[in-house]
């Protein structure tokens, strides 16, 4: 609400026409997919829920809640635009700091990330124990609880660490996104159910086949050519990091 205030408050926005630029392309598209990341705390909850079904039915958890998300966050994204024009990386930080609402919201905001940032860590915590408890040489309980104790705090803190001194979240971010996300979310789940359906299973005209050869050609586009271009939107955006000429970014 907060949030909401200050958008309609003032709009100071201006109307341009879509950047139909590569970078600005793979860039959407790599901070998209990362955001898809969260994904891996719905598949950690599904194993240990007595129902399953309740979260992939017609009307079931997943696909209400990322209507009601992907909705959410595109209105805001195009009244930020609408708004404040061309913001540094997200709303928040186009508020006004003199401002006590601003501030209060940008307050909750974080109270929030504090309370959901573990919860994102816990699939890549729970693939190291997992590891750690599948070893040859099993591990006393006393031992794992303890690895466990100490293991997560210090996972949870040492990649907010690591966020907090990067100074270019928004290229980092969509970097991550077409590296990671696109093999875990496109290419590799693609390529499993082409060798699963082979060689009589892809349906009429072959349409299973196809379908996952354009997610294989798209998700390798964004792998290759995604990470080549953030790489070198990283490169630009540190040089200017440097720049005597330019106390903007």
């Amino acid at each position: 609400m907060l949030v909401t205030y200050h958008v309609f408050y003032e709009p100071h926005g201006r109307v341009t026409y879509a950047n139909t630029d590569s970078i600005a392309l793979y860039f959407v598209i790599g901070t998209c997919l990362f955001n898809l990341s969260s994904l891996a705390v719905v598949l950690s909850l599904d194993r240990a829920l007595k129902k399953p079904k309740v979260l992939t039915k017609r009307y079931g958890l997943i696909n209400v809640c990322m209507i009601t998300t992907t909705t959410f966050l595109t209105v805001f994204g195009v009244l930020g635009y609408w708004s404040f024009g061309t913001m540094e990386e997200n709303v928040l930080r186009s508020l006004p700091f003199d401002d006590n609402s601003a501030m209060l919201a940008i307050a909750l905001y974080l109270v929030a990330i504090a309370f959901a940032y573990p919860i994102q860590c816990y699939p890549a915590i729970q693939i190291i124990l997992e590891i750690l408890r599948n070893r040859k040489e099993t591990l006393s309980p006393k031992n794992m609880a303890i690895i466990e104790k100490v293991a997560r705090p210090i996972f949870v803190t040492t990649s907010f660490l690591i966020c907090y001194v990067v100074p270019i979240q928004g290229a980092f971010v969509a970097f991550v996104g077409n590296l990671c996300t696109t093999l875990i979310a496109l290419v590799f789940p693609a390529l499993m159910e082409i060798c699963l359906l082979y060689p009589n299973n892809y349906g009429k005209y072959h349409f299973y086949l196809i379908k996952d050869l354009i997610v294989l050609g798209f998700g390798l586009s964004c792998a290759i050519l995604g990470v080549a271009l953030c790489t070198y939107l990283i490169y630009v955006r540190i040089l200017c990091l440097h720049s005597p000429n330019d106390d903007s970014i």
